[in-house]
């Protein structure tokens, strides 16, 4: 319009723009830039509060503490400015730096890598049918009160976890409730709730020992090992090696399955365990009285049905192949 004579007061009634924007405009077209406009990069760059040097500390501080929090990197004693958690957060992603969930893992001895590559090995070729005529059990805590909740640990996008990244999974001084429970390919034991009452001396629950736990087995394992035709599995828990425990098993004949020391990771249960635990957290959530976790808990054991257990017993050679490729040491189960 402007190069067939039309005035900029015209046009601008036109297009429905101020005259100022549509003079703007044409001026511009008139005497274009003699340097290119600055890409977005460009700009983002200069608008950058850290510079390069000050990036690579931040960088080099994350990794070397890689469970600090975004809040405990964003302090200027790191790179030398008052800096935001998204800022960081930015810093970090430009390198290839995400903030995961940091594993829950046990720590694996060389011995523990021997044993755990071998048993890998050895079952390499099971399949989840056969692995379904595994009876899995073991014993797990429910702390009272306490949230379903993980630490967070910083490394590279698609870099394996090392032992700077995990989370310890040992807890003492909180007052739970431990329970013991079996599964295998179609059925699970009776979740077993150990509820004595306190010692008055001590104010503490009784552990249980060898005796106590002859007969949770004999209440609970049996009956499906004889019915079904499966092999028992237990981890090497001290009361599970007591010489009560094993007389008992060679008395009885049970055929138990020779298992590696740390490897919650093999044995499907811990995500049962882990599922009720989320489940309590989102259905239950705040803290409760002993006896009304007792009667959650029980309630929680008891929708678990077959489905479920099937999707578990399906990844049992999908686990024994990433011990394999882990060289025996923690796989992402």
């Amino acid at each position: 319009m402007y190069e067939r004579q039309i005035s900029r007061r015209i046009i601008a009634e036109c297009c429905d723009y101020s005259v100022q924007t549509i003079s703007n405009v044409i001026d511009k077209h008139l005497n274009p830039p003699t340097t290119p406009p600055r890409t977005q990069a460009e700009i983002n760059q200069s608008r950058r509060l850290l510079s390069k040097r000050d990036e690579l500390h931040l960088l080099r501080y994350a990794i070397l503490n890689p469970k600090s929090t975004l809040g405990e990197l964003a302090n200027p004693n790191i790179c030398g400015h008052n800096i935001s958690t998204d800022t960081v957060r930015r810093t970090l992603a430009r390198y290839g730096y995400v903030q995961y969930k940091a594993w829950k893992k046990p720590y694996i001895k060389p011995d523990h890598r021997k044993a755990r590559l071998a048993f890998a090995r050895q079952y390499q070729h099971y399949t989840a049918d056969m692995w379904k005529k595994v009876l899995f059990s073991d014993e797990s805590s429910f702390v009272i009160g306490q949230t379903f909740g993980r630490q967070t640990a910083i490394r590279k996008k698609g870099e394996l976890p090392n032992i700077h990244h995990m989370q310890s999974t040992f807890r003492q001084g909180r007052d739970a409730i431990m329970v013991w429970g079996g599964i295998w390919g179609t059925g699970k034991t009776q979740l077993y709730i150990h509820n004595p009452d306190k010692d008055p001396g001590t104010g503490k629950r009784p552990a249980i020992n060898g005796e106590k736990y002859v007969e949770i087995l004999k209440d609970n394992i049996v009956s499906p090992l004889i019915q079904e035709n499966l092999t028992f599995q237990q981890d090497g828990a001290p009361i599970h090696k007591c010489k009560v425990v094993q007389d008992w098993i060679a008395e009885e004949q049970i055929p138990v399955l020779i298992w590696p020391a740390s490897s919650p990771d093999l044995n499907p249960i811990e995500h049962i365990w882990a599922h009720m635990k989320r489940t309590i957290f989102k259905k239950f959530p705040g803290s409760r009285p002993h006896e009304d976790m007792i009667e959650i808990l029980q309630q929680v054991w008891d929708e678990i049905d077959e489905d479920m257990l099937d999707s578990y017993f399906q990844s049992m050679p999908v686990r024994c192949e990433a011990v394999m490729k882990a060289k025996g040491g923690p796989t992402r189960y």
